[in-house]
């Protein structure tokens, strides 16, 4: 791509280096490797997936005639792993250095990022992941289809043009756990289950916590729950707030119905405390749980 004559005839060539080296990219390099179609939401769908943010900086290395467009920041690389993202017509490819460190931990992020966008933006759109094979680049394979194979022991898959490929060669798709592992989480959350500790070892644990962390849900208010939430209140515990951050979500409702049926000695906390949306997403999760983890050492 970057010895392409039409970037060079269309006076990109600079820009497109930048964009290699640094990840800024001008607005006239998107319109060109994009042949200027659905340019707006493409940005928008990039911003939304965290993979692109505005650039508010001046870039002397970009040519004069650029300086004052807008400028973005692409991300190109997470850690070590350098990608690229190339669409054609239904396909979006994700390529991945081969020399990259954990380059399954990147597919992993990304595909988690799309189904974000998948989930946000285009409920009703079908997709399938497909994997290709590391040494035929002709030859793709479901992932699906891949995962039953070595689930079940199998040596043997088919691809999507028939073809017997060896579920062994896609190995490397694996050294990181599952591709879509945050696929199957219902975000349900059970009442009380059989085996719960007692009363009053709950109440011990209390007491003996550094503070108490409530995840707010429809019941939360209700059973052992609110007898812990007691408990720390007259313990004077800190209480950190967490909210589901997709009130549609089985088990769970919206912020208001949570201040509504909160018991009155707890109401206070909606008004003092500042409640974490949880994300369960792979590419918000670590970010989510940094965050709580500083909470609770700042307390």
């Amino acid at each position: 791509m970057r010895y392409n004559r039409e970037l060079q005839n269309a006076g990109l060539k600079v820009d497109f280096a930048v964009m290699r080296k640094r990840g800024i990219a001008t607005l006239s390099l998107l319109r060109f490797l994009w042949n200027d179609e659905e340019v707006d939401y493409l940005r928008a769908f990039m911003h939304e997936t965290m993979l692109m943010s505005d650039w508010n900086f001046s870039e002397k290395s970009l040519p004069r005639n650029r300086q004052n467009e807008p400028l973005y920041l692409a991300i190109i690389y997470f850690g070590l792993s350098v990608f690229a993202l190339e669409q054609t017509q239904d396909k979006i490819w994700i390529r991945v250095e081969r020399d990259s460190k954990k380059p399954a931990s990147t597919l992993k992020t990304l595909v988690s990022m799309f189904r974000g966008a998948r989930d946000a933006v285009f409920r009703d759109l079908p997709w399938e992941l497909l994997l290709q094979l590391p040494r035929d680049a002709f030859i793709l394979v479901s992932y699906d289809d891949v995962v039953r194979a070595r689930t079940s022991g199998v040596d043997s898959v088919l691809s999507v043009s028939t073809k017997v490929v060896n579920v062994g060669d896609f190995e490397p798709f694996f050294q990181d756990g599952s591709l879509k592992e945050d696929e199957h989480d219902t975000g349900h959350v059970e009442r009380e289950s059989q085996g719960n500790l007692a009363e009053d070892a709950m109440r011990r644990g209390i007491r003996a916590s550094k503070c108490y962390l409530l995840f707010l849900s429809k019941t939360v208010f209700e059973g052992a729950v609110r007898m812990e939430l007691e408990t720390a209140l007259q313990e004077e515990k800190p209480i950190l707030l967490v909210h589901e951050s997709d009130p549609n979500r089985v088990g769970f409702d919206t912020f208001s119905k949570y201040i509504e049926t909160a018991p009155d000695a707890a109401k206070h906390l909606f008004r003092e405390s500042e409640s974490m949306p949880f994300q369960r997403r792979l590419y918000l999760a670590e970010a989510f749980y940094g965050e709580l983890i500083a909470r609770i050492d700042a307390i």
